[in-house]
């Protein structure tokens, strides 16, 4: 884990925000040049290990880790997951 006081004395030519899909790839793809600089940032505090342990998942559900992103409907999905 990169402390925000390592980042004050570092410089980067191409900061990355989002650790998602599309951002780890982009920070990817700018790493392969040796002469790009590349920091990667993802919202958010450490995850306790605890986030490991697939059975206690629901247990996370409503607490600060829980964003609660609600999804929304999507063509050819029966409605299965709306709202879920």
């Amino acid at each position: 884990m990169v402390t925000q006081n390592l980042i004050v004395h570092l410089v980067f030519s191409n900061p990355t925000v989002g650790a998602g899909s599309a951002g780890s790839v982009v920070a990817s793809r700018l790493s392969e040049e040796s002469c790009v600089s590349v920091l990667l940032l993802e919202a958010g505090h450490a995850a306790p290990l605890l986030n490991d342990v697939p059975a206690i998942g629901r247990s996370f559900l409503f607490t600060d880790i829980d964003w609660a992103y609600k999804t929304v409907p999507q063509k050819n999905t029966g409605e299965s997951l709306v709202n879920r």
